[in-house]
C-alpha cells in the first residue's frame, strides 16, 4: 500500500514537531542544569563570604578585648580603633562573639572536657 502524498506530508509533519519538541526539552534540561550549578554557586560563594566575616568579626573582638584588657573601657578601646561609625553596642557584639567563639573552640578541643593526649577515635 503506498502512502498518499496527504499521509507523507502528515507524517513529515509529525516527525519534525517531534524533533522540534525533544531539542527544546533538551534545552531546557540543559538550563536547568546551568541554573542550578549557578544556585549552587551563589550558595557557597554566600556561606564563603559569611564565614570570612565571622572571622575577622572574631578577630576585631579578640582586639577589642586586648585593648580592654589594658584598662580601656570600651567606648576608649572604639576611639583607639579609629574606626568610624563603630558603636559601643557594635564593640560589645564584637566581644562578645569572640567570647563564644574562644569558648566554643575551647569546648570542642576539650570534647566532654577530659583532656586528651591523643587524637579522638575515628568516629568519637
Amino acid at each position: 500500500m503506498v502512502a498518499s502524498r496527504a499521509q507523507q506530508v502528515r507524517a513529515a509533519a509529525r516527525r519534525r514537531a517531534v524533533q522540534a519538541q525533544e531539542k527544546r526539552r533538551a534545552e531546557e534540561k540543559a538550563r536547568e542544569k546551568r541554573c542550578a550549578d549557578l544556585g549552587v554557586a551563589v550558595s557557597v560563594a554566600l556561606a564563603q563570604r559569611d564565614d570570612a566575616v565571622e572571622h575577622f568579626e572574631q578577630q576585631a573582638g579578640q582586639a577589642l578585648d586586648g585593648l580592654i584588657g589594658e584598662g580601656f573601657s570600651v567606648d576608649e578601646a572604639v576611639r583607639w580603633s579609629g574606626v568610624n561609625g563603630l558603636s559601643t553596642k557594635q564593640a560589645q557584639r564584637l566581644r562578645t562573639m569572640a567570647r563564644k567563639a574562644s569558648s566554643a573552640g575551647r569546648d570542642a578541643d576539650t570534647g566532654d572536657n577530659a583532656v586528651r593526649s591523643e587524637p579522638p577515635a575515628a568516629g568519637e
